[in-house]
């Protein structure tokens, strides 16, 4: 499946849109999310490559820094799931031949706007964060969502933001939250909320496979071509250290660890010394076993797979979903952390990022995946 008729939209700061006719892109990227579980997000980026021609320059040179970018499977409105960013350069390239001339457009997700706000010491009263992002998001008057009201809402110690961007992202270390960029804004997604979300069409499981293994039902299958296993220093720890604001650092240590230790520590928003304690074992808990465990999944969209279709509905709404990869027998569980695609009118690579269930380790009541007694953790 490659993106040879893609509806891509801008759209002014005034609300007016400007359609480019799609074929005279060129080339497309997009890149969201996180590599690994616990990674700091950057914003997303994005880069279009337009053919200049005298029927689309006017329109090209219409397109300023601030705008929205919306780009479907199919050139209407109501295609699958957009992905969205921000206008925040437009560069025009000029050559011998004026066939052979460019426009680059690159865009960034909600997290790039979002990195430049700034307030003067603002008061962030103590509540759930749920409520702590809604009050915020109307206070700064920028596009914040959040998934924490839907299953479980944690209460948050109160504190003062000079940069909304670096609260968020401290809030959802704390929570081991999940946040994603590509759609409008920036979207604050519960460990629980986005595993709730894991279907796609109809309640159905995504599967990436070679065809080693029959699926079973409820499970689509998608054919990748790459898949990488890693051993990741990112996902080893043997010490961590959680510094909760306004309360005393809490450490736990694996048993047996040898010094020296591998740490990780994290400043966090925890409501008490309690909670903090708690966060600093899960941690050992979870990343103090080096093993080998998903870390990349990638797909041509050119092998023919019909189900091929569903990838830029999955890339566009994918951070936190559960996902099944089978390679050579074995299945393995794992979470979308992230993601990348890379297009032109002929050919399409989706890449996903991935960690490995036991690095999301809770337990869900009634679910298939997480739902399994042993093979899962309480949350802290």
């Amino acid at each position: 499946m490659s993106l040879p008729n893609p509806g891509i939209w801008f759209f002014s700061e005034d609300g007016a849109v400007d359609w480019i006719p799609s074929g005279e892109w060129v080339s497309f990227s997009f890149t969201a999310g996180r590599q690994n579980v616990l990674d700091t997000y950057g914003a997303a980026t994005g880069e279009l490559v337009f053919r200049r021609t005298a029927s689309n320059e006017a329109d090209l040179a219409a397109i300023k820094p601030g705008w929205s970018a919306r780009i479907y499977d199919e050139p209407t409105l109501s295609g699958s799931s957009p992905i969205i960013g921000y206008v925040y350069d437009v560069v025009n390239q000029y050559s011998i031949a004026s066939n052979a001339d460019f426009t680059v457009i690159n865009i960034e997700g909600g997290l790039g706007p979002l990195n430049r706000v700034e307030l003067n010491s603002y008061s962030l009263a103590s509540d759930t964060i749920g409520n702590q992002i809604e009050t915020l998001s109307a206070y700064i008057d920028f596009p914040l969502g959040s998934d924490f009201a839907i299953l479980s809402d944690p209460d948050m110690d109160g504190t003062t933001i000079t940069s909304p961007a670096d609260w968020l992202q401290k809030a959802m270390l704390t929570v081991n939250g999940r946040l994603d960029d590509s759609g409008a804004g920036v979207t604050a997604l519960d460990k629980f909320g986005s595993y709730s979300f894991a279907d796609l069409v109809n309640g159905d499981t995504i599967v990436f496979t070679d065809g080693s293994l029959a699926l079973s039902v409820g499970e689509v299958g998608i054919a990748f071509d790459q898949v990488d296993f890693s051993s990741l220093s990112q996902n080893y720890y043997t010490r961590a250290i959680v510094d909760p604001d306004g309360h005393a650092a809490q450490v736990n240590t694996a048993p047996g660890a040898i010094t020296p230790y591998r740490v990780i520590s994290l400043a966090t928003f925890n409501k008490n010394t309690a909670q903090a304690a708690d966060f600093a074992e899960y941690l050992v808990n979870t990343f103090s076993d080096p093993q080998y465990r998903p870390a990349m999944v990638s797909v041509n969209g050119q092998d023919g797979n019909a189900n091929d279709l569903l990838l830029p509905s999955l890339a566009g709404n994918c951070i936190g979903r559960t996902v099944r990869i089978i390679l050579r027998g074995e299945a393995y569980d794992a979470v979308i952390e992230g993601w990348a695609v890379t297009a032109d009118p002929s050919s399409s690579r989706f890449t996903f990022y991935v960690s490995g269930a036991d690095l999301n380790a809770y337990l869900i009541l009634d679910d298939t995946n997480r739902g399994v007694l042993d093979a899962n953790r309480l949350g802290y």
